[in-house]
């Protein structure tokens, strides 16, 4: 009965733990769409927070003599995936590249939302070499991406050095 009574404790303990973790996560991703400092359909920087940031790197890099890499992500064809798979699988689309996008950056980079089917990744103190690297492994990462069955889907990179 006591191992019985210290298992339901430390299933009770778990269960609180995560309930407070997704409340404080919810909490965090609450405030920053709020602030309008967030994409409410992708959960990256929006336009306005990009702005923001780009501005104050482009002032930094001036300022130093250290490189400041601007990579811009293009869904191709995305109105053509809209028409024919529906609007739902287009933002899901939406949603699995800006994932990937954030999980292909380094912490420092900013991965944003410039527009519809457009994201903008800035990236300082990436060299050159290394931001042509980064685009083309994105590029590949997109090209291969599975979502949920439907056909796999193409990107136009673009880079600033």
């Amino acid at each position: 009965m006591t191992n019985l009574f210290i298992l339901l404790t430390i299933l009770v303990v778990l269960l609180l733990v995560i309930w407070v973790r997704r409340r404080s996560l919810l909490g965090q991703y609450t405030t920053r769409v709020a602030s309008g400092l967030q994409d409410p359909l992708t959960g990256v920087s929006n336009r306005r927070r990009l702005d923001e940031l780009l501005l104050k790197a482009v002032a930094n890099k001036e300022l130093k003599t250290q490189p400041l890499a601007v990579i811009f992500v293009d869904i191709d064809h995305l109105d053509g995936y809209n028409e024919r798979y529906g609007r739902n699988s287009g933002d899901e689309v939406m949603i699995q590249v800006a994932h990937l996008l954030q999980r292909s950056v380094r912490s420092d980079d900013v991965v944003g939302r410039w527009g519809d089917d457009r994201f903008l990744i800035i990236a300082p103190n990436l060299p050159p070499t290394s931001a042509r690297q980064l685009a083309e492994t994105i590029r590949g990462r997109i090209e291969t991406l599975k979502i949920h069955g439907l056909p796999g889907q193409t990107a136009t990179i673009g880079g600033g050095l």
